[in-house]
């Protein structure tokens, strides 16, 4: 018997989305190198003005996919080591060196380029050592920025006491209305067009993709492999075998197995929520 999702939380959608952040960074970029090859095309006696033109819109170019980049990693390396963690005790200095690094390359590029334009009057040693007594303390304070402010919009997040409306949720079954304690819930399980969820006494079942149910949840139902979603308020720990396996032991005694790929994301996830919890 198919059933339906009448109210779900809203609270999970994501503050950035990072796919059209990447393509509108991607079109700007694309705009500034059009732009600086059209005028570098240009016949014009004035070679000098016009290889300012394009030293101009290459940095800037090469400056926007730093800063996303940055962001990115930001955002991916806080998942794997959050602030303050106690497995990660050299966290600042792991978040410090990513930063550097990231820096790093993106004044060598912006530095090759600047050569390869000047490179009849260019000293790459001068030029190089002077962006990065610019821009490496400029990046690494962004980096830590952008780490730091997601980590606190995360736990704000957190911290917000949800409304009773949104402590349970209402499902459509037949001519009857069910209404499910969210900590009922242990995990929710796809199975081609449906999704299983699985409660504590009894099992529904929804016509929907996982996907478009997980949008819809709060950040304590977590995405451990691609057919389950688990939630974290019922994991009793969590297993990592030697052949690489990993599966989340809830507290009723079921497995639910975790991808290799987000055994990192899962286990973050849980130190997290533990953390806030204590």
């Amino acid at each position: 018997m198919t059933t339906s999702l009448m109210h779900t939380s809203q609270q999970n959608q994501p503050l950035i989305s990072w796919r059209w952040l990447s393509l509108a960074l991607l079109v700007l970029c694309i705009i500034a190198f059009a732009s600086a090859s059209t005028s570098w095309l240009r016949i014009s006696p004035d070679r000098q003005l016009q290889i300012s033109q394009l030293q101009y819109f290459l940095n800037v170019g090469i400056s926007y996919c730093s800063w996303l980049v940055i962001a990115v990693f930001a955002n991916w390396m806080r998942l794997r080591i959050p602030l303050f963690s106690e497995k990660h005790p050299k966290w600042l200095l792991i978040h410090c060196s990513v930063a550097a690094l990231i820096s790093l390359l993106h004044i060598l590029f912006d530095t090759f380029m600047l050569g390869l334009l000047f490179s009849f009057d260019f000293n790459f040693v001068s030029a190089f050592a002077k962006k990065v007594a610019f821009w490496l303390p400029v990046e690494m304070v962004a980096y830590l920025a952008c780490v730091v402010s997601l980590s606190l919009l995360e736990q704000h997040k957190k911290n917000l006491k949800l409304p009773e409306s949104e402590q349970s949720y209402t499902f459509e079954q037949g001519n009857q209305v069910r209404v499910v304690d969210r900590q009922d819930i242990e995990y929710i399980e796809a199975y081609d067009n449906y999704v299983f969820v699985h409660c504590a006494n009894e099992r529904l079942m929804l016509k929907q993709s996982l996907s478009s149910l997980a949008a819809k949840l709060p950040d304590e139902f977590c995405r451990v492999h691609r057919s389950y979603l688990v939630n974290l308020m019922a994991v009793e720990c969590f297993e990592s075998h030697s052949d690489g396996q990993a599966f989340s032991r809830l507290k009723s005694g079921k497995c639910v197995p975790v991808s290799r790929r987000r055994k990192m994301a899962v286990k973050s996830s849980l130190a997290a929520l533990h953390t806030h919890i204590h």
